[in-house]
């Protein structure tokens, strides 16, 4: 596609005010070919400018991501969706450790604090939900599940890397793409930080976990945590 009618193309997945006639934001998607499989990445675009909204994987039952929102485009049609494509591109080979993306979440407040939360977890590091929860200022005692259904509510996956939490005994839990892609995925930066093993391995502040912490305790003894207790007062 020519660079005019790629022009034209995203042209008209734009909307314009009916009164007024000025140009309104419009959401846009595409599909990109990954080692990972069919990637959906799409933004939202506009006058106000252009960011990513979705970066959906294909599901762990091996079935294709979900439809992105408004429009398709070619990757190349929207700079933003270009700039994702080339930075998810150069993560998976091991070339990029942070993503320079503008994001724009559709959350609650709490969701949206959480999101912030994941993205601060280092490259080549885990957490889990308690630690994260901690990290937030939070009781993890009364928010560790709350933590971990906005973990799973995450719509740009990898850029918000909900990979990086796992289980308090060090399992990989809770992935919409499946724990193989977790898996692999955090394996690729073990690979690129020369990590051993990354499971349980360090805090979402990116400190190393006490050996005598009470996850450290907990996956020693192979007990269960304790049920948080009703947080629905959070949101």
């Amino acid at each position: 596609m020519t660079g005019t009618a790629a022009g034209l193309r995203v042209a008209e997945a734009r909307a314009a005010d009916a009164d007024t006639g000025a140009e309104v934001a419009a959401a846009v998607h595409a599909v990109l070919g990954t080692s990972l499989g069919d990637v959906v990445l799409a933004a939202t675009v506009g006058p106000a400018g252009a960011a990513i909204t979705h970066l959906r994987l294909p599901h762990g039952d091996g079935s294709a991501a979900g439809p992105g929102p408004g429009m398709r485009v070619d990757v190349a049609d929207e700079p933003v969706l270009a700039a994702a494509a080339e930075q998810l591109t150069a993560y998976l080979a091991g070339e990029l450790r942070e993503f320079d993306l503008p994001l724009a979440y559709a959350g609650t407040d709490f969701q949206r604090r959480v999101w912030d939360g994941l993205r601060r977890i280092p490259y080549g590091s885990t957490t889990t939900y308690g630690d994260l929860a901690a990290t937030l200022g939070l009781d993890p005692r009364t928010t560790a599940r709350a933590v971990g259904a906005a973990n799973g509510a995450n719509r740009i996956a990898v850029v918000v890397p909900c990979h990086r939490v796992i289980g308090a005994d060090g399992t990989l839990t809770g992935f919409a793409a499946g724990v193989e892609r977790k898996r692999e995925l955090l394996d690729l930066e073990a690979s690129v930080t020369g990590a051993a093993t990354l499971f349980g391995g360090v805090t979402a502040s990116g400190r190393p976990r006490p050996p005598g912490s009470r996850d450290g305790i907990r996956a020693a003894r192979g007990t269960r945590p304790r049920r948080p207790v009703d947080n629905r007062r959070l949101f």
